[in-house]
């Protein structure tokens, strides 16, 4: 009996798990969130602070469960896909795909015209 209702409950939280989404910086986790509507489970790299923050193991081991990992192709994520890379076969898609980038600047989304080009390709 106790079989038949934990795999009664398993049934229920398979059909219910959201598809997931792994991101490199917030504003990304944002674009994923509204073109959704929240359908998507996303989880971000590197939280509000970019420059300063260094994502633990245990956030990058939670990040590989996901099957996409959308880049802006910055210095600093190059280390972390590595390492995504070597826990599982995520598929990297770079997101700036067809913009020109000065310098590897990470704050290229706050140009909106930059910025409307980098919902497109995520909607891709």
């Amino acid at each position: 009996m106790k079989k038949i209702i934990i795999l009664f409950f398993l049934s229920i939280s398979i059909l219910a798990a959201k598809p997931r989404v792994s991101v490199s910086i917030l504003p990304l986790e944002y674009i994923i969130e509204k073109i959704t509507l929240n359908k998507f489970y996303h989880m971000s790299l590197f939280d509000e602070n970019y420059l300063n923050e260094f994502p633990s193991k245990k956030k990058i081991r939670k990040l590989s469960y996901s099957p996409i990992f959308l880049s802006m192709n910055l210095p600093r994520e190059k280390k972390y896909i590595k390492d995504l890379q070597a826990i599982s076969n995520i598929k990297i898609v770079d997101v700036t795909k067809g913009i020109n980038k000065i310098d590897n600047n990470p704050y290229i989304w706050m140009d909106p015209i930059i910025f409307r080009k980098i919902v497109l390709n995520v909607y891709d």
